[in-house]
């Protein structure tokens, strides 16, 4: 099956301004809307719909499966910029222009040439049709440019039509303008992004400390009870923090907050870990444990080179926090 909603009823620009059918659009291929749908609806699958094809293929939750449960309602997804105030270990210069020089050490060169990516190609958009709004980053809550997007929702009234969508690491607490939109906005749901609970998350996303992400957690939390938006807890899991969830897992159902996981990027992805890695792994949870347990997704997957740059390039030593990794970490 090649039929996916997001061609038909979804915007998605990203953070240098081309627009594309969604975030997961292999983006080496140009998006031409027209031409896309004529190829799903003969049954081709388009050059930038490989990543969900392949997950397809394989058995895994695709983006495409996520947005033909969608309602039918015109979306848009905004990346205003790429400013942020972490390094994510997962994440690249495209959603974070502090990522950056990490890739040039690293790599040699960055993903994204420019150092700073903003557009302003969301004033094309007809807001009076979009219901459903979710913003990426950069970092949401201290990008100026979507400051500007949300007031100019707020001061059209428009943003009382959306459902608004806004994702964050939880290093930063919302501005005036941000609470208003989430008070005026028709529905409103915050995406948290946290990986662990304590040390590993800041290790993890490097730029933040565990006491601020904790404090910040708790802001929304009081956000949440004021403005009725709903919180979900993104978690990243990777061979790093796979062994950790337990605790985090347990903290946010105290918390009454639904936790959701995320595979991403694919060489992160724990469902491609080694059988022999999977195995010396011990969480008490059924959900993970059901993952790693799950061979359907093995691969001859090797614990990838630019893991072990990334931990030699931050200088840290981690095998007090991942003992399961030390056979797959650099000496």
């Amino acid at each position: 099956m090649t039929y996916c909603k997001a061609p038909y009823i979804n915007t998605y620009i990203n953070s240098n301004g081309k627009l594309y059918p969604c975030c997961a659009w292999q983006q080496v291929h140009e998006y031409d809307q027209t031409t896309v749908q004529a190829q799903m609806q003969s049954g081709e699958i388009p050059l930038g719909c490989s990543r969900c094809a392949a997950q397809d293929s394989a058995g895994i939750d695709s983006v495409r499966q996520n947005w033909n449960s969608e309602p039918s309602v015109p979306h848009a997804e905004i990346a205003v910029d790429n400013t942020c105030n972490l390094e994510c270990v997962m994440c690249s210069s495209m959603f974070s222009h502090r990522i950056h020089r990490r890739e040039i050490a690293i790599y040699g060169k960055p993903v994204q040439p420019n150092l700073l990516n903003n557009n302003t190609a969301w004033q094309n958009i007809n807001w009076k049709q979009i219901q459903h709004l979710r913003l990426y980053g950069g970092e949401p809550t201290v990008s100026t440019g979507t400051t500007k997007l949300l007031s100019h929702l707020i001061n059209t009234g428009d943003i009382e039509h959306i459902h608004l969508v806004i994702p964050t690491n939880c290093a930063e607490p919302p501005n005036t303008v941000m609470q208003t939109a989430l008070s005026r906005a028709d529905s409103s749901t915050i995406d948290l992004s946290i990986d662990a609970w304590g040390e590993l998350n800041s290790w993890q996303r490097p730029g933040t400390d565990w006491n601020t992400t904790h404090t910040v957690l708790n802001t929304w939390r009081r956000h949440r009870d004021e403005l009725g938006c709903t919180l979900t807890v993104n978690c990243t899991l990777t061979p790093y923090n796979i062994v950790a969830t337990d605790t985090l897992i347990q903290q946010i159902n105290d918390m009454h907050v639904h936790i959701e996981p995320v595979f991403y990027p694919e060489p992160f992805d724990v469902r491609r870990m080694p059988k022999k890695l999977k195995n010396t792994i011990t969480v008490n949870n059924h959900y993970v444990n059901n993952i790693l347990a799950d061979d359907q997704t093995e691969t001859n997957w090797q614990f990838p080179q630019h893991h072990q740059k990334i931990v030699q390039y931050y200088k840290q030593d981690p095998r007090h926090l991942y003992p399961h990794l030390i056979p797959y970490l650099p000496e």
